[in-house]
C-alpha cells in the first residue's frame, strides 16, 4: 500500500521546531509499516491506556494522520489539539503494546481546548470522546503540585528514524529523561513557546520524540501519574535539544469539567 508523508509546518524559533505537524499520512491503522519515539525501547510491562491515534477528515476515503494519545477515563482520550483540529472523527487503538493486537475503538467528537493557539501552541490540547466505553484502566491525573520524579517515562508511537517518516515499528517506544527549568527551556524556544504550563525535559543527542509521537504521555516515575503530554520539539528530531510537553498540572480541572470525573 503506499503511503504519502504528510508535510509539517515549522516554526523557526532559534531553530525550526516541530509544532504543528500532522505526524504521518495512513490508509488504515492496519495499512502502516511492519518496521517510533528516536532512541527509545519497548517497554517491559503492558500499557493499555497508551492509544494510537489514526485522525480522519470527514469523507470516508479520507487519508488519515497518526498520532498518540491516553487514556484518562473508560470514555476519553487525552492528546494534542493537532489530533483534532481540522478533522471529524478518530480510530482509537487501546488495549496493547503492539498495534497488530490493539483493539480498536471510534470517536466521533472532539473538545479542543478553548484558549488553544495553533501559532504558538499554547493550551496544546484535546479531549477524545469515544463512541463506547473500554474496558481498560486509564492513567490517573496528577495533583495539583506534583512531587519532584528522580526520572521520568515517556512513551510515542513515532518514528525512530528522523531522516525516514516509514520507520515505524509495531510496538509501543519509552524513553527515560529529567526535567529540565523553564528559564533554561527558553534559552531554546523563547518565553513566546515554553511558559509555566509547559514541561521540558532535559536534551539528549539522539534520543526524543518525533513525528507520531504528539499526544504521548509523560509519566512519574513512582506514581506513574500522567505529568505531561508531547507538544513539540526542535527539528531534526535527533538534534539533542529538549523536548516540550504540555503540564497537565495546569489543565485538571478543564479536563474534569470536559470528561465529568
Amino acid at each position: 500500500m503506499s503511503l504519502k508523508i504528510a508535510k509539517f509546518l515549522l516554526i523557526a524559533i532559534l531553530h525550526h521546531v516541530a509544532v504543528e505537524g500532522r505526524s504521518r499520512e495512513v490508509i488504515e491503522p492496519a495499512g502502516l509499516p511492519e518496521n517510533f519515539i528516536i532512541g527509545g525501547e519497548t517497554p517491559n510491562i503492558e500499557l493499555q491506556h497508551v492509544a494510537l491515534i489514526v485522525s480522519l477528515q470527514e469523507t470516508p476515503t479520507a487519508h488519515g494522520w497518526l498520532f498518540t494519545g491516553t487514556l484518562i477515563t473508560p470514555m476519553y482520550v487525552l492528546t494534542v489539539a493537532q489530533t483534532a483540529h481540522g478533522f471529524h472523527r478518530w480510530r482509537i487503538g487501546l488495549g496493547s503494546n503492539n498495534r497488530l493486537l490493539m483493539n480498536f475503538h471510534d470517536a466521533n467528537v472532539a473538545t479542543i481546548h478553548p484558549n488553544y493557539n495553533p501559532t504558538n501552541l499554547h493550551n496544546n490540547l484535546a479531549i477524545l470522546h469515544l463512541v463506547q466505553q473500554v474496558p481498560y484502566t486509564p492513567v490517573q491525573l496528577p495533583p495539583e503540585n506534583p512531587g519532584p520524579s528522580p526520572v521520568y517515562l515517556y512513551y510515542g508511537f513515532g518514528t525512530t528514524n528522523p531522516n525516514n517518516n516509514d520507520a515505524l515499528p509495531n510496538i509501543l517506544q519509552q524513553a527515560q529523561t529529567i526535567e529540565l527549568p523553564v528559564p533554561e527551556c527558553q534559552r531554546y524556544f523563547g518565553n513566546q513557546l515554553v511558559t509555566n504550563a509547559s514541561w521540558c525535559c532535559a536534551a539528549a543527542f539522539n534520543m526524543g520524540l518525533c513525528n507520531g509521537d504528539q499526544g504521548g504521555p509523560l509519566l512519574h516515575f513512582h506514581n506513574h501519574h500522567l505529568v505531561g503530554i508531547a507538544s513539540f520539539w526542535m527539528t531534526p528530531c535527533n538534534s539533542g535539544f529538549p523536548n516540550v510537553f504540555v503540564r497537565i498540572s495546569h489543565y485538571v480541572e478543564w479536563i474534569r469539567q470536559v470528561t465529568g470525573a
